[in-house]
């Protein structure tokens, strides 16, 4: 095609794994992070680079390292980049289901997660409602009652 390069900042901050999901495409792989495992890893990276002793900030911006891991987070669980409050119409997304995107809403605008002062914080208070992103199969009472059955 000619083509010398791909421009793909806002999309590698929404999917990380990015390059990785277009290899296994490419070659047939299946093996691929989950999502949610894949948030762990970058939260592990945050943590490890945080608390190094070398002072090293993740951006040359004016903002803190936990103000760069909470825009981070957001834009891996719900699409927005940058100050958008939703992601853009055809955006692919690392957590596309429905029910997912509600929660993981939830979850980034949470009071807690908002209010943390240091990537400790952050990351212990998003491993302590990690929980509430995980779908769990409707119980089979439901389902019987669903069907009328109770």
């Amino acid at each position: 095609t000619g083509c010398e390069g791909v421009m793909v900042a806002e999309q590698l901050l929404r999917d990380p794994a990015i390059f990785q999901r277009a290899q296994a495409l490419l070659t047939g792989s299946p093996a691929l992070p989950k999502p949610l495992a894949l948030i762990d890893e970058y939260l592990d990276f945050c943590l490890c680079c945080d608390e190094d002793g070398t002072n090293e900030l993740f951006t040359v911006w004016e903002a803190t390292n936990v103000e760069v891991l909470l825009n981070h987070l957001r834009s891996m669980l719900v699409g927005a980049v940058g100050k958008e409050v939703e992601a853009e119409e055809g955006t692919e997304l690392l957590l596309p289901e429905p029910l997912l995107k509600v929660k993981a809403r939830h979850l980034v605008d949470y009071w807690r997660l908002q209010q943390s002062t240091s990537v400790a914080a952050a990351v212990g208070c998003y491993r302590s409602r990690q929980e509430s992103l995980v779908v769990a199969p409707p119980s089979a009472a439901r389902r019987s009652k669903k069907r009328g059955v109770l």
